[in-house]
């Protein structure tokens, strides 16, 4: 199975958002989600960023047949339990901690069967209360994550609460 990876190339960035934010738990958890989700086999590396270049040049390669089998293929190496999301717009995946209560899931849109994602959801859940969503930190892994794709994509950031859960999702979009 081809991986999907994460760079290892500037992890002290993540660091500077960790002891800024004070909110080590979104940070630590951020830093895993993809990695861990995308490329099971390299769960024991240090990822960067809650969403590589990597990641999102592998994911808008795929047509919406590619990304369907690959995502049923997707584990969690932590053994959190997973879930397929059948959507109009293509499946997300979600992963789920029962111990922590934290999730993550990731959701391609596609608007049709043969083109790549017009944009990709990544989304990082807590149970409400355990972490401070500021504008402020927000803001900051908007920036990072924008910095980290570079200027052929677009990042937009945002809290969201769901169902006793909160989180930050992550709508990634590349430029046309």
């Amino acid at each position: 199975m081809t991986c999907i990876g994460v760079r290892l190339q500037h992890p002290w960035r993540i660091l500077r958002l960790i002891f800024d934010s004070r909110c080590h738990a979104l940070a630590w958890t951020s830093l895993l989600v993809l990695t861990l989700l995308l490329c099971p086999s390299v769960a024991a590396a240090q990822p960067e960023t809650i969403i590589s270049k990597q990641d999102a040049d592998a994911i808008f390669s795929m047509n919406r047949s590619a990304w369907e089998s690959y995502a049923k293929r997707m584990t969690h190496p932590l053994g959190w339990r997973t879930r397929l999301l059948p959507q109009d717009t293509g499946t997300g995946f979600a992963a789920f901690d029962p111990a922590t209560g934290m999730g993550l899931t990731v959701q391609p849109l596609f608007s049709n069967d043969t083109d790549p994602p017009d944009a990709i959801v990544v989304g990082s859940w807590y149970p409400v209360g355990r972490v401070r969503f500021t504008p402020a930190f927000v803001a900051d892994v908007e920036r990072a994550s924008q910095r980290d794709l570079g200027p052929r994509y677009s990042v937009s950031a945002s809290s969201k609460k769901l169902a006793g859960l909160e989180g930050i999702e992550l709508l990634v979009s590349r430029e046309k």
